[in-house]
C-alpha cells in the first residue's frame, strides 16, 4: 500500500532493470536506435542520444556528414549538412546555405547568383539548376522576387533577397501596435507645442508694436466697450446728439441735417409754432435767434 506513495525508481535502476538497452552507442556507426520500450520515455531517449553525440569525433557543436551523401565516404565534421539552406536547417542563418565543405555561406556568394537559367524545376534547391538556396525567377537565379510569399511571418523580398520586415512584426503584435499609436500621439502633441511657441515668438518680434511682450488671447482680457452712438443721458449727450470725435457732438437738425456743436450740451429747441393746418412748422432763423 505504501509503495504507491514512496519515491519512484531512479533512472539508473530502470536502465539496470532493462539491461541497458536504451543506448545510442552504435547509432552513428550502424544506424541502430533503441527499440520502442527500451527507454523509460522520450526524455531518457534524448539523453542517451545527446551523450552518444558528444562521444563522436565531431562533438556536440558540429554535425557529421559524408561528401555528396556517399555512405562509403569518410565522415567529416561541419557546421551544417551540405545542400541544405536556412529554410530546412536552422544551423545556418537567414539567407544562407550550406556549401560542400559543410560551412554556411550567404546565398549571394553562390556562383549561380544572378546567372541565367532556362526554367524552374520545382524540386529541392539542392537538386535544381541554380544550386542550393536559389531558384529560377524570370530565367535568372535568385533567392526570391517581389511578391513571392514569405516562408515565415515577418519577412519580405527586397532586391531578390529576404529581409526582416519590422512593419509586419508591428501589425502582428498588438502591444507593438499600441506603442506605435502612443508614440504618434505624443509626437503630434510635441509638434503642436512647438508650433504654438513659434507663433508666439513671431507675434512678439514682428507685431505692430515691436518689442512688446506677447499676450495670448486668453490673457488679453475682455474687449473695451465702445460708447453708444446715441446718448439717452448725459454720458453720451442729450437725446438727438451723436458723439463725433473727442470734445464734440453732432446735433440732429430739425430737417435731418447734422450741425457741429461744442462739447457742452445744447438743448434742442421746442417744437415750432402751430400752423393754420394744425401742424408744427419749423422755426424761422429770426425766431430761433430771439
Amino acid at each position: 500500500f505504501f509503495s504507491w506513495f514512496g519515491p519512484g525508481p531512479s533512472m539508473a535502476a530502470v536502465n539496470s532493470s532493462r539491461g541497458g538497452r536504451c543506448s545510442y552507442a552504435h547509432f552513428f556507426s550502424d544506424g541502430r536506435t533503441p527499440d520502442a520500450g527500451d527507454c523509460t520515455g522520450p526524455l531518457e531517449r534524448a539523453q542517451r542520444k545527446y551523450e552518444s553525440q558528444r562521444a563522436t569525433p565531431c562533438g556536440i557543436e558540429l554535425v557529421q556528414f559524408q561528401r555528396d551523401g556517399d555512405p562509403n565516404a569518410t565522415p567529416e565534421c561541419g557546421e551544417c549538412i551540405p545542400g541544405t539552406t536556412w529554410l530546412e536547417d536552422s544551423a545556418c542563418a537567414l539567407n544562407a546555405f550550406c556549401m560542400d565543405d559543410g560551412l554556411c555561406a550567404d546565398v549571394r556568394g553562390s556562383p549561380f547568383w544572378a546567372q541565367p537559367c532556362p526554367f524552374e524545376q520545382g524540386v529541392h534547391t539542392s537538386l535544381g539548376l541554380c544550386g542550393p538556396g536559389l531558384r529560377c525567377f524570370g530565367h535568372v537565379c535568385y533567392e526570391c522576387e517581389a511578391g513571392t510569399p514569405a516562408p515565415f511571418p515577418g519577412l519580405k523580398c527586397m532586391n531578390h533577397h529576404w529581409v526582416q520586415d519590422p512593419w509586419a512584426s508591428i501589425t502582428l503584435d498588438p502591444v507593438a501596435s499600441l506603442l506605435l499609436v502612443i508614440i504618434c500621439i505624443l509626437g503630434l502633441h510635441v509638434l503642436l507645442q512647438v508650433l504654438d511657441c513659434l507663433h508666439g515668438c513671431c507675434q512678439g518680434c514682428c507685431g505692430p508694436e515691436r518689442g512688446a511682450p506677447y499676450k495670448s488671447e486668453a490673457s488679453a482680457g475682455p474687449p473695451t466697450p465702445q460708447p453708444p452712438a446715441l446718448g439717452p443721458t448725459g454720458d453720451g449727450g442729450p437725446p438727438g446728439h451723436v458723439r463725433h470725435g473727442p470734445g464734440h457732438h453732432v446735433q440732429l437738425g430739425l430737417k435731418g441735417g447734422l450741425q457741429g456743436a461744442p462739447s457742452e450740451h445744447r438743448p434742442l429747441p421746442p417744437p415750432g409754432p402751430v400752423s393754420d393746418a394744425g401742424e408744427h412748422r419749423p422755426w424761422d432763423r429770426n425766431e430761433l435767434q430771439s
